[in-house]
């Protein structure tokens, strides 16, 4: 479901930024924006396109890769108002659905544009928040270069329509940021601002252009901006940004919280709450969430409070509950994608192992595998939860289909090594771990691991073969070089075991105390020709016994468990 307005608004946020962030193009600038007048047209932005960096861009009847929608044609004279109203409508839904912040509902966003832009020629908000929405996907890498074409198509034609309007100026500003044309964004952004000093579209971009620079000036914008009718979901992120510029991250959430209390926001108090709860103020944080939640966070709100419920304030039960509910929610929508109902899933999985319901976490963790099969960091988010909670086993089954839908899963393979392990079915440990070395052979953890479970199965060949692996990828590893002597000792090469055990003593002298009672080693220790050699290493001639659990090939791995660890961890 994304992470709320602040994720989507950030590359703009960022992308404004420029403007006061690139010392060197301040220069030449009378103060900071001068009185002087410059004239750059937002017509020559087009142009300036094929000065820049990027090259030439596509022709404008290229196929875009974001919408099938090409920049609509030129207004006819005369709206009807019943049009206008409609249109007026579909802009207000497309910019609530983008304020959701959720890949698939910025489809639709851009559908109902596109919409209104049919049933009102002239509605200039559309195509406005259209060249926006098209920058956006392109800056955040999801559409071709065509995207920005038309973003800039769009910018020329809302100044066309609309000339007492400095809006077509100031998403010309943001195309030409965007191609990295600071120079002529500056020239734009002057000119626009001496034209309509007090414009309500004014006032909203420097909002936007001063949160992270001058916050007190941005947040008086912000509130000129509201008091003339802009509309608050627009400008909250950047107003989020200023208060904690001003403030500090610290003392944000009840700065922002003071905020949202005189100009209520859903996303003001869901930033609210998120800082309350970065700060592990949860009460705080919960009611933070709960008034988001009233105000139509339905969402990203309910998700974020569950979490903390069940994860922070040992209300798992509650979290249960409420997850629930969001997944019934998620799974009716018909915008929201199989991508939010396994991040629903995922949770709802884990609430339920934190109440210590294993059935009910068992069949929502099904589901969200079953859902994520192409989505790794889930995957991998679930096997560490589950493991974590050592109820790796709950999800054997699934984890298995899993990886027959997509074996390319490395710590599938690991998680169901464990599992195999545990049940002492080593075969099925080997073969676990033979999958995942074939994806990532440079992990030398994965051929002791392997190894390992060789050992336990008495196949010391096999065994020794893993060892020497690992050893050729990590030479200076002690542990490898101990259990490989422990392996040519229960094969009875003497000579080539008490090679390998001297080198591992040198490397580490904190393994003699293990050798001393090994009976791995047994064959060197007893033997009289050995015996001296012994004794020479520094090892005294005690009775042998079997360690209960680490003697041995098992001192380095202790078990194939301790192989599922991110990348590239390994084991010691």
């Amino acid at each position: 479901m994304g992470c709320g307005k602040t994720a989507f608004s950030k590359l703009r946020i960022v992308t404004i930024a420029q403007m006061v962030g690139i010392e060197p193009d301040w220069e030449g600038f009378p103060g900071v924006f001068g009185s002087e007048t410059y004239e750059v047209s937002v017509g020559a932005i087009r142009r300036t396109f094929q000065l820049c960096a990027l090259g030439l861009l596509v022709a404008m009847t290229a196929k875009p890769t974001f919408a099938h929608a090409e920049p609509p044609k030129k207004a006819s004279p005369g709206v009807d108002a019943s049009a206008k109203l409609a249109a007026r409508k579909l802009v207000d839904r497309a910019r609530e659905l983008i304020a959701n912040a959720i890949p698939e509902e910025r489809v639709l966003a851009e559908q109902a544009l596109i919409e209104a832009t049919r049933k009102c020629r002239k509605c200039v908000d559309a195509y406005a928040e259209l060249g926006r929405l098209w920058l956006t996907e392109y800056s955040l890498g999801r559409t071709g270069i065509s995207a920005l074409q038309r973003s800039a198509a769009m910018a020329e034609l809302v100044k066309e329509l609309e000339p007492q309007s400095p809006l077509g100026d100031y998403l010309g500003v943001e195309v030409l940021l965007t191609i990295g044309r600071q120079t002529e964004a500056f020239k734009l952004y002057s000119g626009a601002k001496k034209e309509f000093p007090n414009h309500i579209e004014t006032l909203a971009f420097e909002a936007r252009l001063w949160a992270e620079v001058d916050p007190e000036r941005a947040l008086t914008s912000a509130q000129d901006a509201i008091a003339k009718g802009y509309s608050l979901q627009e400008l909250s992120p950047w107003i989020g940004n200023a208060i904690v510029k001003s403030v500090g991250e610290e003392a944000s959430a009840a700065a922002i919280a003071k905020f949202a209390s005189i100009y209520p926001d859903r996303w003001l108090w869901h930033r609210a709450a998120m800082s309350y709860a970065t700060a592990k103020k949860w009460n705080e944080a919960r009611a933070a969430f709960q008034r988001a939640i009233e105000l139509g966070n339905n969402l990203e709100s309910q998700l974020q409070l569950a979490i903390i419920e069940y994860r922070d304030l040992g209300m798992a039960k509650e979290a249960s509950q409420r997850l629930e509910a969001l997944g019934h929610v998620v799974r009716q929508s018909k915008t929201l994608g199989i991508d939010s109902q396994a991040l629903v899933e995922t949770h709802t999985a884990f609430a339920y192992l934190n109440s210590k319901d294993t059935n009910l976490a068992k069949i929502h963790a099904e589901r969200a595998l079953a859902l994520s099969v192409n989505n790794e960091a889930r995957v991998n988010q679930i096997i560490e939860t589950f493991k974590t909670e050592k109820q790796l086993y709950l999800i054997a089954e699934s984890l298995l289909k899993t990886v027959s839908s997509n074996p390319l899963l490395e710590d599938a393979h690991l998680a169901l090594a464990i599992i195999a392990t545990d049940s002492k079915n080593y075969q099925k440990t080997v073969e676990h771990l033979s999958s995942a070395i074939a994806l990532a052979p440079e992990r030398d953890d994965l051929y002791s691991a392997r190894g390992h479970a060789s050992y336990l199965s008495t196949r010391y060949e096999v065994a020794l073969e893993d060892y020497e692996t690992a050893i050729r990828q990590k030479p200076d590893h002690a542990p490898y070089h101990y259990n490989k002597a422990c392996l040519l000792s229960l094969l009875g090469r003497k000579s080539e075991a008490y090679e390998s055990l001297k080198t591992a003593l040198f490397m580490n002298q904190e393994l003699r105390d293990q050798a001393v009672s090994d009976s791995d080693l047994e064959n060197l220790r007893v033997d009289k020709e050995y015996q001296t050699k012994w004794v020479q290493l520094g090892l005294p001639l005690l009775g042998s016994k079997k360690a209960p659990a680490a003697t041995g090939a098992e001192s380095q791995a202790n078990s194939a468990a301790t192989a599922v660890r991110a990348r590239p961890g390994k084991l010691d």
